[in-house]
């Protein structure tokens, strides 16, 4: 796993809380199969999962990553 592979899982992780619609619509298109992809292989990874399941990690909130009702799809 590599650097790069970090970011890309917190940066869709990021948006698919704060566009849960458009990012499901996308996921289901297949269309960008390899990023999904991506995302859950370093989601499943021992390290990551332990992380995301502790106290350490912050929950997003009204920050950059918070939810966009108004703009996220019908």
């Amino acid at each position: 796993m590599s650097y790069a592979d970090l970011v890309l899982f917190q940066r869709l992780d990021g948006v698919k809380f704060a566009f849960p619609k458009a990012m499901g619509r996308l996921e289901k298109e297949g269309k960008y199969k390899g990023v999904f992809g991506l995302y859950e292989r370093v989601k499943e990874t021992q390290r990551i999962k332990e992380y995301l399941a502790s106290e350490r990690r912050q929950k997003y909130s009204m920050c950059i990553w918070r939810h966009y009702p108004e703009l996220d799809e019908e």
